[in-house]
């Protein structure tokens, strides 16, 4: 046995370990096509809840060793990601690999009122946060020795899976904990074990099976010593408080528990179904503070759970928070010479649209802030023109590439 196998049997033996708590791994591989034409995995990467990922380069370990065998063959370890059940099966084609309760995201997304969408827009869906593109990633697998990036972008993928199918499982499960044990699986084997080993098909999405939850229901968190207001959650997350005994329960009305230890900071926050600025509560948009477009940039481990970025607004706050939030962006992209993002590209050509075909109907107020949306796009120019909006509404979204423009 070389040094690559004490590795890979030492990294299994992690796996397991990590996997008596929580039997889910997030399951992914990458392939090249060989000299027949027939697929063949060079990459095999899996992650764990607590966020051990490795990514193996089979090709280079032969024999295989029996620890990463039997991890990939227990039954009893769920192992996720999107279109995962072909990557298993091609897994097996190549080196004969048996690899037992593979579940395809999409399935679970689908039971919860998510758009069965690939890996990287179910990521953005469930939990906001973007991977990096894996470009021609395939190709670089030939190569003996990956970089740190491609490694770390290999093993991101098996890490996402994990984190979306952790986010899924608590909403069909309607509780909150951070295990889900052979029992867990026991209990949700009804609900989703039909589905492990078998290929996504649009036609066998399941109907979604829960109600709508407000995210905030008004169960509050005490203080231990004073018992001060913290902040408010839903159901679920106060009885996940109760089970593992955080805390205990002092009203049913409101729903209300003392914790027994002394939280963050960041807990001093009460959370409401209403528009942080106007106080709407009819309806709400999550609006995130960390644009989409900058967390990308933000290594992954930290874009997750990320709830506390998270603000609630009415469509008609949003939509003028939108406007201030675009010449901010303006002054960032001025300050750090950084050209306009394909979603800000989009935000001011659908704005643009809109003023040429609806000025007419709108408020004052309203078609002010759209004009200074689009005018923050147009770098020193004082005065929006029909000239200007014409152009904005005609803006290329076929590249996410921004560019400098002239007016001519």
């Amino acid at each position: 046995m070389d040094c690559g196998d004490i590795v890979a049997v030492l990294e299994c033996k992690e796996y397991i370990n990590h996997c008596s708590d929580y039997v889910v791994l997030g399951f992914d591989c990458q392939w090249i096509t060989g000299n027949n034409g027939h697929k063949l995995v060079a990459l095999l990467q899996l992650a764990t809840v607590k966020g051990f990922c490795a990514v193996f380069r089979l090709p280079y370990m032969q024999p295989i060793p029996h620890s990463l065998k039997n991890l990939l063959k227990d039954k009893n370890i769920i192992k996720v990601g999107v279109d995962c059940v072909q990557k298993a099966q091609q897994l097996t084609q190549t080196y004969g690999i048996k690899v037992a309760s593979s579940l395809d995201l999409r399935y679970l997304a689908a039971m919860v009122r998510y758009q069965p969408d690939d890996l990287e827009k179910l990521l953005i869906s469930v939990l906001n946060v973007e991977l990096k593109a894996m470009r021609s990633f395939r190709s670089d697998c030939k190569e003996k020795q990956l970089l740190g990036e491609q490694i770390e972008l290999a093993a991101n993928n098996a890490l996402a899976a994990v984190e979306i199918f952790k986010n899924l499982i608590q909403k069909l499960q309607a509780k909150t904990s951070m295990h889900f044990t052979k029992a867990d699986l026991s209990e949700m084997k009804p609900k989703i074990g039909h589905y492990f080993g078998l290929h996504f098909r649009n036609d066998l999405v399941p109907c979604p099976s829960r109600r709508y939850v407000a995210p905030f229901e008004g169960c509050l968190l005490e203080a231990p010593e004073d018992g001060e207001t913290l902040c408010s959650v839903n159901e679920p997350k106060a009885n996940w408080y109760l089970q593992e005994q955080l805390g205990v329960k002092i009203t049913s009305v409101p729903f209300t528990i003392r914790l027994n230890f002394k939280p963050p900071l960041g807990f001093y926050h009460i959370e409401k179904n209403e528009c942080v600025i106007c106080g709407h509560s009819d309806a709400f948009i999550h609006k995130n503070i960390v644009p989409t477009e900058y967390r990308v940039h933000f290594p992954i481990v930290t874009q997750f759970h990320t709830s506390n970025d998270i603000l609630t607004l009415c469509p008609k706050c949003d939509q003028l928070n939108s406007a201030v939030d675009l010449i901010i962006q303006q002054e960032l992209s001025e300050i750090c010479d950084a050209p306009y993002s394909y979603e800000q590209l989009k935000k001011v050509k659908i704005t643009a649209r809109k003023l040429i075909h609806n000025a007419g109907e709108m408020s004052t107020e309203r078609r002010k802030s759209l004009e200074a949306l689009v005018l923050a796009y147009f770098k020193d120019q004082k005065n929006l023109t029909l000239y200007m909006l014409i152009e904005a509404s005609e803006l290329n979204l076929r590249v996410q590439d921004c560019y400098e423009h002239d007016l001519l």
